[in-house]
């Protein structure tokens, strides 16, 4: 019979991610599939026991000479929403499907970006700082208003907004939400006015989300130009995507006071982790955590596994294949 081999890298963040993935493959019979976890940021490890993986779950950027090197290889899946990190140009080039993984965090996001939004309207980490320092005075982090009556805003409504703003229903809030890619009727479906721009979005909004995916195209789709049309005092929380959001631009809102405060689980530069923002009393940064939960990450590997197993063995096209145009001329096809 036939053994397969899956590599898996930089593939999440949980507890045990390796017997995780072992358990999904154990539990589901592939008792012909090897199975090799490389640890976080052992780079050479990786390549080397990659070149010859029918199957890779990894999470490092990856371009034409890399996918080279992957000389066995017929699928990547993502563990994540999102897959920017790969190009993928390059591995359909090399035939190489490229996978993700879109639905398994959705709660968790939704409910760290509500969790973000109530600490920024509260200042509650604002004010947890303060005390920390010794100063016991609930006007240090400026006035604080109710969020009943107020406009909430989304940047794009794919599944994660929609939960949210399930889920912000209680707190009286109005919602409005920019997106040109759903149809009318998930605004309806969900009590949300549609708007016809970014700009009109942030023109009617006391608090925005953004979740818009990045792409060359969403690059600082928000800037100075969007943010400096919203009311005076807006709150802006982001957990979608770094880049989408000019930093210099929200950085000059806060000083000036037109922005009360900011909230970001990503931001531009995760390579080196740095940011402007970093260390503004008025911002409350975590780090690209917004994903996770035990639940999730096991939820995550599940998937994960499913669609290698499926793809390898079976010759099918994963689930959430991302390059269409590999179809006709992929590894896994022949």
């Amino acid at each position: 019979m036939s053994r397969f081999k899956i590599v898996t890298y930089n593939s999440s963040v949980g507890s045990d991610e390796a017997e995780t993935e072992m358990k999904v493959l154990r539990e589901g019979g592939y008792d012909d599939f090897d199975h090799i976890h490389v640890p976080t940021g052992d780079e050479e490890t990786f390549y080397n026991e990659a070149s010859d993986a029918d199957g890779i779950c990894a999470w490092t950027p990856m371009g034409l000479e890399e996918y080279k090197r992957l000389e066995n290889c017929k699928i990547i899946v993502a563990p994540a929403i999102g897959a920017d990190r790969f190009e993928l140009s390059g591995a359909t080039e090399c035939g190489i499907a490229i996978a993700n993984v879109p639905d398994y965090c959705g709660e968790d996001v939704a409910f760290h970006t509500v969790a973000m939004m109530l600490d920024c309207v509260k200042k509650i980490t604002m004010l947890d700082r303060t005390v920390r320092e010794g100063k016991w005075n609930d006007k240090l982090c400026g006035k604080v208003y109710r969020m009943t009556g107020k406009t909430y805003g989304f940047a794009s409504f794919g599944r994660i907004p929609q939960r949210v703003s399930e889920m912000m229903k209680p707190y009286g809030v109005k919602f409005v939400a920019y997106d040109p890619f759903a149809p009318d009727s998930v605004f309806e479906d969900n009590g949300v006015k549609r708007v016809d721009s970014m700009e009109e979005l942030f023109e009617k909004s006391d608090f925005v989300s953004v979740h818009t995916p990045y792409m060359p195209a969403t690059h600082h789709i928000i800037s100075e130009k969007q943010i400096n049309r919203m009311k005076d005092g807006g709150i802006i929380v982001i957990t979608g995507r770094g880049g989408v959001v000019d930093e210099l631009a929200l950085l000059k809102a806060l000083d000036s006071g037109k922005l009360a405060s900011v909230a970001c689980d990503v931001i531009e530069d995760e390579i080196n982790n740095t940011s402007v923002l970093m260390g503004h009393p008025k911002v409350i940064m975590t780090p690209h955590c917004g994903y996770y939960s035990e639940d999730a990450s096991k939820e995550l590997k599940k998937q994960v596994m499913e669609q290698i197993v499926e793809t390898v063995r079976e010759g099918k096209p994963p689930k959430h294949l991302i390059n269409k145009d590999v179809l006709g001329k992929a590894r896994f096809e022949k």
